[in-house]
């Protein structure tokens, strides 16, 4: 996990896209032998920690990390939005990284 919101159990990972397997990064069977395995797990891993994280309650939220480059404020919007459903004050949500309140 990246992030964690534990107070309204919000989970946000951001995903490498080689390492957990875009498909514009990571074919199965290209790589034959260890890369090939160790992306399978790595895929694995995740899907088993999103249901684990679900089962107990969490919002699980995960961005390709291109994503994240490509644009950041349209992933912000989408963990403010998790965390507005999740209960978080509104107060919170919309305040600047020092806490003040943003115009």
């Amino acid at each position: 996990m990246d992030i964690a919101f534990t107070r309204w159990q919000v989970a946000v990972f951001v995903d490498g896209v080689f390492w957990h397997g875009h498909p514009s990064k990571w074919q199965p069977g290209r790589w034959h032998g260890y890369w090939d395995t160790k992306i399978k797990r790595n895929i694995e891993r995740d899907r088993r920690q999103d249901a684990a994280l679900a089962a107990d309650g969490w919002t699980v939220l995960r961005f390709w990390d291109l994503d994240v480059e490509q644009d950041a404020v349209a992933v912000g919007k989408t963990v403010v939005a998790a965390l507005a459903r999740a209960g978080a004050p509104t107060a919170i949500l919309a305040s600047g990284s020092d806490g003040s309140p943003t115009t």
